[in-house]
């Protein structure tokens, strides 16, 4: 490993890659291949150099720095979205944290250049159209060819036999994410292979006066006549002076008439927790819930990571959940369960939640929220 450090410090950039390529093909460490990673970047492979980070960060979420070097390679690499949806991810795991508050800056500071850009070719573009046509218009003045008899009749039934189609058959052909854009929490949450719908946008339609529970940092539009609480932590029975959710992401009670919320994400997914009652989640998965539901927070320990959060949900009603570009499924388990660390978001049902070293071991029935 000190001979790939020592290249990179040289500038030595091709026998880097070589070497940490081929050591970590023997020895499988994740530490050369992060160097192989940072390699990648220093060579201007940004979507090669994000593709080794992304996966170490799957594996390691609780690494700020693998975070940090994802975010920066997607950046580096235009996938300037992505990186925001990293960055906003990591931020509620690392509240504290500059460098991604930074990272998010840079995001939009890069979204607002690429839109300034595209309206400059924009322009540009009107102007050669401009140009091209005038040119088009002389060439027709020349010689104008109608289309035979036979020619028209073709067009017309190609016309005829669109406007015949039906929508539906039509949208087949439309690319397949169109068909998860939205969901209301009128669908059934689950799938009939436990999947748990997702979606970039939940659209809330609460008439007359009522009320929802959002997290700030997923909430994109409000309307109607409404006013907004903010929340305090809750610990037992007791309210805190703090915020529930943290300064930066923190929650809030949205009351009020004809209430339209429009909440964004990628991916939104929801759960309704009426049947059992109960429902423990980590705090940054969770994006909102119904008011009937009461909510604790209760603080745990996990190795290499420190104090997390979990909310311990009761009541009645819908609780929906951030993947973070991921899926969710549930899986249904009767006295014992162990799951990764990083896959798992919460517990549905009766149990207790045991952090071991690298996964998550649960006792109890019900079913799990797993992120796959």
């Amino acid at each position: 490993m000190i001979e790939i450090q020592e290249l990179l410090k040289k500038g030595e950039l091709d026998k880097a890659l070589e070497f940490s390529l081929k050591k970590y093909q023997e020895t499988k460490d994740e530490k050369i291949y992060n160097l192989y990673g940072i390699a990648l970047f220093k060579k201007k492979l940004y979507n090669e150099s994000a593709q080794v980070f992304g996966e170490l960060y799957s594996k390691h979420p609780e690494n700020e720095k693998l975070l940090i070097n994802y975010a920066q390679a997607l950046i580096e690499a235009g996938r300037v979205e992505e990186a925001e949806r990293v960055v906003r991810e990591g931020a509620m795991i690392f509240p504290e944290s500059s460098k991604l508050l930074e990272l998010l800056a840079e995001c939009e500071r890069r979204k607002g250049l690429r839109e300034q850009q595209k309206k400059t070719e924009e322009e540009h573009s009107f102007e050669d159209i401009t140009e091209i046509s005038e040119i088009q218009e002389k060439e027709e003045e020349q010689e104008v060819k109608y289309p035979e008899p036979e020619e028209l009749l073709e067009k017309v039934e190609e016309i005829k036999e669109e406007i015949e189609t039906p929508f539906e058959d039509r949208r087949k052909t439309e690319s397949y994410e169109t068909e998860n854009e939205k969901i209301s929490l009128e669908q059934n949450p689950e799938l009939p292979d436990g999947f748990l719908r997702r979606a970039r946008i939940i659209e809330l339609s609460l008439f007359g006066e009522s009320d929802f529970i959002a997290r700030t940092s997923f909430i994109l539009s409000v309307s109607g006549m409404y006013k907004v609480f903010p929340l305090k932590e809750r610990q037992g029975n007791k309210l805190k002076n703090s915020l529930f959710g943290g300064k930066e992401h923190s929650f809030v009670r949205i009351r009020g008439e004809r209430l339209s919320v429009i909440i964004g994400g990628e991916y939104i997914s929801f759960i309704d927790i009426s049947e059992l009652g109960k429902f423990a989640v980590l705090e940054p998965y969770l994006v909102g819930f119904e008011p009937r539901i009461q909510y604790n927070v209760v603080t745990t320990k996990i190795k290499k990571v420190g104090k997390i959060n979990i909310v311990e949900l009761t009541g009645q009603g819908k609780v929906l959940i951030f993947s973070a570009g991921k899926k969710f499924i549930l899986r249904n388990f009767e006295d014992k369960i162990r799951v990764s660390t990083p896959n798992f978001v919460g517990l549905y049902g009766e149990g207790e939640i045991d952090f071991l070293h690298d996964s998550v071991q649960i006792r109890g029935s019900g079913k799990i929220v797993i992120r796959i």
